[in-house]
């Protein structure tokens, strides 16, 4: 199954296009050089060096494997184990500690950065409210 391909954003403007080829290898299109984030600054077109840099931003959007009950943060998304890349395709890679996420081929038209705020809102109050 060829993978989704994506748009990283910051805040709702589209700084990099990942788009898969057939044989599933990532193909790089930077959008907005002004807006790059640091683990993908230097993509130079070379697919082996910027599928790195990219594996290394989605890690980098995930919570920590070894947070304290990462296996109720998991199972709240709706995954048994930890794979980056799943994690990010389930929460749009949104931090707290920055304005970047990614848009998906297949999400709706309206997703915005604003809406997935007001969700991940949502989400720390329940779980706040849970404790």
């Amino acid at each position: 199954m060829k993978p989704v391909d994506f748009d990283i954003y910051c805040k709702e403007t589209p700084v990099v296009r990942v788009q898969f080829d057939d044989a599933g290898q990532p193909q790089f299109a930077v959008l907005n050089n002004r807006c790059l984030p640091v683990l993908l600054y230097g993509m130079d077109g070379k697919a082996a060096p910027n599928a790195k840099r990219l594996d290394r931003f989605i890690a980098d959007r995930c919570f920590p494997r070894t947070r304290q009950n990462a296996d109720k943060l998991l199972a709240a998304i709706g995954l048994s184990l930890y794979q980056p890349k799943l994690i990010c395709r389930k929460t749009h890679g949104i931090v707290a500690h920055d304005h970047y996420w990614i848009r998906y081929a297949d999400d709706p038209s309206d997703l915005s950065h604003a809406s997935l705020m007001q969700e991940m809102s949502k989400a720390v109050k329940t779980v706040s409210d849970n404790n």
